[in-house]
């Protein structure tokens, strides 16, 4: 778990690097080559999907879980962002890009924060939400 936050607080430094870009260019939007996006974009859904497959077999182990939702949420992601680049190279509204890239810092920074309160409750022993469920179900059920 260890290992887990310190990936998560990492990750949190090239998320401020986003930022500062998508706040950039929401005030002088650049000009982009949204078929060459949604070209990138359309192969990591191809990726990210094969290896959410693989994942989903082994979903009911937590680490394999984890990897399977990051998976389709990548997938998902770059759905959003072949659509948006089509809408960008028939009406070149440049400025969408910046919108999207803003959308997906949002989205990451939901994960990361949550991926940082989780494996920090377990380095410091605290109980997770999810096993404190399970506990309190079988408690409910040990009383009936």
């Amino acid at each position: 778990m260890l290992k887990a936050f310190v990936n998560a607080g990492v990750l949190l430094i090239p998320m401020g690097i986003l930022g500062y870009e998508v706040f950039a260019r929401l005030l002088k939007a650049e000009i982009v080559s949204g078929g060459v996006i949604a070209w990138v974009a359309a192969l990591g859904i191809f990726i990210n999907g094969v290896l959410a497959f693989l994942f989903f077999r082994q979903k009911h182990e937590p680490n394999s879980n984890a990897a399977y939702l990051h998976m389709l949420t990548d997938a998902c992601v770059s759905l959003g962002i072949v659509i948006a680049s089509i809408v960008i190279s028939y009406t070149h509204f440049y400025w969408l890009d910046s919108v999207i890239s803003l959308a997906i810092l949002i989205v990451i920074l939901f994960s990361t924060w949550g991926l940082i309160k989780d494996s920090f409750k377990t380095i410091i022993n605290a109980v997770s939400s999810g096993i404190k469920k399970v506990i309190t179900s079988i408690l409910k059920l040990q009383m009936e």
